[in-house]
This record gives C-alpha cells, structure tokens and sequence, in this order.
C-alpha cells in the first residue's frame, strides 16, 4: 500500500499508526521531494514510479491523506501505466488545495515562531499571508513568495534563539518542499473515479465537491483518523488487500 502525505507539522495521527493495524500489509509512505516550483504532478511523482519500478514493487492500494488525496488519481495513472499493478483507492478528509489553503498552512507555522519576531516582521507576514489568499490560483509565484516570507521569519527567529544555520536552513527547507509538495497537488486536476475509490470522512468534515460516490464517515477528528481501529479495518478489506 502506497501512502501520500507531507507531515509537516507531526499533527496528530500519522501513517505509522494506521500501518501498526494492518498486520501484514506492508505500507509504503511516499517521501516528498525537494523544493521545486516549476515541476508538474508528472515530474513530482516520477522519482517515486521509477524507485516502484526499480524495486518490481505491486502496488496494491494507494492512500491519500488530506491534500494527498489530490495526488492520489495521479500516481494511480502512473502505478497503473507502469503495469505495477491496480491498486484500490482510498482518499482521507480529501482537501482541495487552494490559495487559501497555503496562506493557512503558513500562518499556522510561523505562528511557531511569533514569540521570537518584532512586530515589524509579524507584519511582513501577515501581508504575505494576505497577499496570498488574494492570489486567483496556486502558483508557482504564490509558492515562491510564501518560502521566501518563511525563510525571512525563520531567519529572524534563529538569530534571535542563537540557532545555527545548518538548522534554520533545514527548517526552511523543509518549509519550501511543503509549499512544493502543496503546489503538484494543487497541480493535479484529475477527478478520481468514483467506483473505484473509497472515500473516508472524520467527523465534521465536509462532503468534498464533486463527490458522488459512498462516503464512509468516522466519528472522530481528522488528527485522530489515522489511528482509529474503523480506517484499519475498513482499509483492511480492500479487496487488493485481501
């Protein structure tokens, strides 16, 4: 089973948990990449299709997570084009990733390093989150700009702390292979095909648009979804898995 998320914060749950109740299943999660705001879904993926080839692994299923869902269609095409096999699809709190999107993901983690910036840089921030949520489409510009207003935060933060560079380096990094990550999603506009895919809801969450198919819902939040014995077992009776 191939699992697609970017854990950029540890929130919650994580696929290592769902793996623990899968007994025998083994669970592959896809690592993102590194940073690059001009690639698109096919380049993104391609580095994880030829490891899949160079390994001769069968995928069986392929899960998406919250924005990984968006990328889910994509690497199923590619999985299936490389003749690795035909996995089932499962998609969890599937989140459509938009401007918005991005400039909360940004203002949520620089929020980590508030207490370390004056006012004057909370500012600079806020307007960068602004300037993003105003945007029409996810871009590589919006990408570029939220990873170059993190990478000033962060640095000014460090400075501060005494951090060294090697680690604020590393934390921006990581930042911009997020907003990478986020932005071949966003990228990926291929509707899932609702007979074959399983659609997995937490609590609240919204039935996601353009969804047409059965929607299982689980009674607990999306930060506790991977851990629940519920999404083991209903993954666990996939008919690829069986």
């Amino acid at each position: 089973m191939l699992a697609l998320h970017f854990d950029q914060q540890g929130r919650g749950a994580r696929f290592a948990d769902l793996a623990a109740s899968l007994g025998s299943c083994r669970v592959l999660e896809v690592q993102p990449g590194a940073a690059d705001f001009g690639i698109d879904p096919a380049g993104y993926l391609g580095p994880w299709l030829a490891e899949l080839v160079a390994r001769h692994t069968r995928v069986d299923a392929i899960v998406g997570f919250c924005a990984g869902a968006c990328l889910s269609g994509c690497l199923d095409e590619g999985v299936r084009e490389a003749g690795l096999g035909e996995p089932d699809l499962v998609v969890i709190d599937p989140l459509e990733v938009s401007p918005g999107v991005l400039a909360e993901e940004f203002v949520e983690i620089v929020g980590g390093l508030a207490a370390h910036l004056d006012d004057a840089e909370l500012d600079r921030a806020r307007r960068s989150a602004e300037a993003a949520r105003a945007a029409g489409a996810v871009t590589g510009q919006v990408a570029t700009a939220l990873a170059g207003a993190y990478l000033e935060a962060c640095t000014a933060a460090c400075a501060r702390l005494g951090v060294a560079d090697a680690l604020r380096d590393q934390l921006a990094g990581t930042f911009s292979a997020y907003m990478s990550y986020l932005l071949a999603c966003a990228r990926c506009t291929g509707a899932l095909d609702p007979a074959r895919t399983t659609v997995i809801l937490s609590g609240g969450y919204p039935v996601p648009p353009g969804c047409t198919g059965p929607v299982e819902r689980i009674g607990v939040p999306t930060a506790r979804l991977l851990a629940d014995p519920s999404v083991a077992l209903r993954i666990a009776r996939l008919p690829g898995l069986q």
